[in-house]
Formats: C-alpha cells, structure tokens, sequence
C-alpha cells in the first residue's frame, strides 16, 4: 500500500483550485522541466506521480517505471517461483509483459507454443478475477500445469481483469505451498493498481527495457 499523502498542497491565494477529479496543479518543486501530468485518481500514479516528502512542504517526483518497480518486486516476494505478467493485451500482443519463471519453463513453453494449450490463458481470455490452477486441471488435456511444475512452478494462481476494451493478465506460482486468501488480495489489487497506471503510457521504453532486465528464477 502507499506511505504517507500523495495529495497535492493546497494552491497559493489567488490560484483557483483545477476542478474535476484528476487535478494538473503542481505546487512548487525543487526542480526544473518536470512536466505537469494527470494523476490516476484510482491510484495516483501517473507518468509522474506526486508524493509529499517527509517532513517537508515539497513533493518529489516518482516515475511511473520506478512505481512499477516497486509493485514488482512486492509481487516477487509473494511469489517467489516466478510470475507472467501481461499488461494491456491487444488480441494477443500485451504492451508490456514481464516475467520471471525459470528460463528453462520459458524456453520450452516459447519453443512448443504451449500458449495456444494453457488453459490459463484460456481462462484468462474469458473471465475477470482469480483461479487457482489446481482449478484448470480438468481443462488441461495437453498438461501444461504439470510441465510447469517440474520446472518448480507447483502451485499457481492466475489473474485476469478487464477495464473498458483493455485486458490484463498474469500468472503466479509458489513451489512450497498455495496461495494465503490475503496473498490472493495483495496479488489481484497489485495487479488491478499497474494495469490502471500504466494505462497512461502503453509505449514505455523504460518499461520495455525493464521486462527484458528482470531475473529468471
């Protein structure tokens, strides 16, 4: 969760307050050619997101990719065998993926096309919400599910949510145990969080370079 207000200080007399819910009003900053960006009011991340600093009256200014990066490695913890993450999927091309299974799963999932066989992605294509793989079992003719568990992958949750035309989904997977209901929350409202900020900007090269720099578990 966030730390702290992530409110915009209340404007100078004199200066009308911007109406609406995504207000553009910056208060002054100790900085030079920041660019003045909405906010997204269910998260307040933007391109640029404010933050108050403690212990100050100015706000620092948190990149969208560092607030990615962040909600990413909260997601690491809780699943700590690898995740799939795609973001904005566009018929079958997400804008951004990131991915940290093991690279032998990724190279023989890549090399047998086994999207076209996992009933994950079928799930995800035709429900919101969260399923266990345990669950998509009876769906999986061409075992999937049990290929990826000898690559460590042994208990998995998938994700998907939809917002307007704009699809997000991912998968997550622990090797010693399933999922805790509050990890299943973290997950879903983690995921909920980055496809609403990065619905700003679905042409990031910073994100970009930051899905082919992520580990491999």
């Amino acid at each position: 969760m966030e730390t702290g207000s992530t409110r915009a200080a209340t404007p100078p007399t004199g200066r009308p307050r911007p109406a609406g819910p995504c207000p553009t009003f910056m208060p002054p900053v100790r900085s030079r050619n920041i660019r003045r960006e909405p906010i997204n009011p269910r998260t307040n991340i933007g391109p640029h997101a404010l933050r108050r600093q403690p212990g100050t009256g100015y706000m620092t200014v948190m990149t969208l990719e560092a607030e990615i990066s962040r909600r990413l490695d909260r997601l690491r913890a809780v699943a700590p065998a690898g995740y799939a993450i795609a973001l904005h999927v566009r018929f079958t091309t997400p804008s951004y993926l990131f991915q940290t299974y093991p690279a032998p799963w990724i190279e023989e999932y890549a090399r047998e096309g086994l999207v076209l066989r996992d009933p994950t992605v079928a799930w995800a294509f035709s429900n919101d919400g969260t399923v266990t793989w345990a669950a998509l079992v009876a769906a999986d003719p061409a075992g999937v599910i049990g290929r990826a568990a000898r690559h460590g992958l042994v208990h998995g949750l998938s994700v998907s949510l939809l917002r307007g035309d704009s699809r997000s989904m991912a998968s997550f997977a622990r090797s010693d145990r399933s999922f805790e209901p509050e990890e299943i929350d973290e997950i879903e409202r983690t995921m909920a969080e980055m496809h609403d900020a990065t619905a700003f900007d679905l042409d990031s090269s910073a994100l970009r370079r930051m899905s082919a720099g992520l580990p491999s578990g």
